[in-house]
C-alpha cells in the first residue's frame, strides 16, 4: 500500500466529484475509460461538462488525430456546429487554427456533415446540432 498524501486524495476527490457531473450516460461511459492523468489535464484546463449543451459526436479525421491523441470520434457538447468545435478545441488546444479562423468561422479546407449529409458552408457554424448527432469534418480534395 502506497502512501497518500492530502494533495493526491484531493486530486483523487475532485475526479470523482467532476464524474458526478457528467449527466448523459454516453458521456458518463466516454469519460470512464478516460486515465487518471488526462482527468487531471481536463480539470487543470477548465474543461468540464456543459450539462445544458447537447451530447455530440465529431469524427476527427485522419491527419488531425495526432492532435487528439489518437482519438478518432470525441464527444463533445454544443447546441451549434462552432459550439461543438470550441469545445473541442478547449479539450485539445493543438487544433486551435486548425478547423475554426481567428473569426470562428469554418476553415473553406473542411466540409461538414451531419448524419451523413452535407451543410453548407453559409450555414455552417450556426448550423443547429442535436442530441446524439455526429458530425463528420471531412478535407476537401481538389484536383483534376
Amino acid at each position: 500500500m502506497g502512501v497518500w498524501s492530502w494533495g493526491s486524495w484531493g486530486r483523487r476527490q475532485q475526479i470523482r466529484e467532476y464524474k458526478k457531473n457528467v449527466v448523459n450516460k454516453e458521456i458518463a461511459d466516454f469519460f470512464a475509460n478516460v486515465s487518471a492523468e488526462r482527468w487531471k489535464m481536463m480539470i487543470d484546463k477548465g474543461v468540464k461538462p456543459i450539462k445544458t449543451k447537447m451530447a455530440v459526436k465529431i469524427k476527427i479525421p485522419k491527419n488531425l488525430q495526432k492532435k487528439t491523441n489518437g482519438d478518432a470520434l470525441v464527444v463533445v457538447h454544443g447546441s451549434a456546429i462552432r459550439e461543438c468545435f470550441e469545445f473541442l478545441i478547449r479539450q485539445y488546444p493543438d487544433l486551435q487554427g486548425e478547423i475554426l479562423d481567428d473569426k470562428g468561422m469554418i476553415l473553406p479546407r473542411w466540409m461538414i456533415h451531419i448524419n451523413n449529409k452535407s451543410i453548407t458552408a453559409s450555414d455552417g457554424p450556426t448550423h443547429p446540432v442535436k442530441e446524439g448527432d455526429t458530425i463528420d469534418l471531412l478535407p476537401v480534395i481538389a484536383g483534376g
